[in-house]
């Protein structure tokens, strides 16, 4: 069962790359601009994580001031840690300052 939805996620998130890149590109062509597609694929998979992210902790955000848990005080610094690792993470892979020999 854990392969399957690990499979289902990837398959999703891929989907919503290329949805997005194919946007970017519609966007692109509608503007007359030229545009580089590896350029494009590489923004997108540096920002989509972040993009993620932002909507899950609006998703904790509304949910804990709805039912008053108070849940989100305690892990606002933790979110905050992984949103600025998420840059990061984000800001290498497009520029690929530091790259991992395999």
């Amino acid at each position: 069962m854990g392969g399957w939805v690990d499979f289902s996620v990837r398959n999703l998130y891929r989907q919503l790359i290329l949805y997005s890149v194919e946007q970017r590109i519609k966007k692109l062509e509608r503007r007359g601009h030229n545009f580089n597609r590896e350029k494009i694929v590489k923004e997108m998979e540096a920002v989509n994580p972040i993009a993620i992210f932002m909507v899950f902790g609006g998703l904790i955000w509304f949910v804990d001031d709805s039912f008053k848990f108070g849940m989100f005080n305690l892990l606002f610094p933790y979110l905050r840690i992984i949103f600025y690792a998420l840059i990061l993470i984000g800001l290498n892979h497009y520029f690929g300052w530091i790259r991992l020999k395999k």
